[in-house]
């Protein structure tokens, strides 16, 4: 395992402005996400942090040497429903059960808040994401073609029910 890394479940100053770089950096090199993705993720990071309730909702947050290097969030929805969102991990820190670890809590807290079942959209190019969600029980029940995130990508609907 990975020394010096530290999970918290809490959100501090500059925290969605971090995410929101990482994640735009990140998949602009990987995946060549331009521009408008940044976007969509101030969009989203805008929603999550608008409705966020700490009694149902929640953040888990890897650091290592006091940087933030990973990053899942739960979105409480209609009818007992948990969406996952903005699920990052820096590819220096993948390989090393840091995901896994960060969709163990995630999961952990789905059960103990009882929801019913769980969801995320991602892209099919996620191909590392996609497998870990696998390995967690999450099974794909929709595809379709967008330019949400300012090129045509295939969007990707995977649920689990508990």
């Amino acid at each position: 395992m990975t020394k010096n890394i530290q999970f918290r479940n809490y959100l501090k100053t500059g925290d969605l402005g971090k995410i929101i770089q990482a994640q735009a950096l990140l998949y602009k090199e990987e995946y060549g996400y331009p521009m408008p993705f940044e976007g969509y993720l101030c969009t989203v990071m805008a929603e999550f942090y608008a409705h966020f309730d700490d009694k149902k909702d929640g953040v888990w947050i890897c650091e290592s040497e006091g940087q933030m290097v990973g990053f899942i969030a739960l979105m409480h929805r209609p009818n007992d429903a948990a969406q996952l969102r903005l699920f990052y991990l820096d590819k220096a820190f993948r390989g090393k059960g840091l995901g896994q670890q960060m969709m163990t809590f995630w999961l952990q807290h789905c059960r103990d808040k009882q929801f019913k079942f769980a969801y995320l959209w991602t892209s099919a190019d996620q191909i590392e994401a996609v497998a870990l969600y696998k390995k967690f029980g999450f099974q794909l029940v929709e595809e379709k073609e967008t330019m949400t995130f300012g090129k045509v990508a295939i969007e990707q609907k995977f649920e689990l029910k508990f």
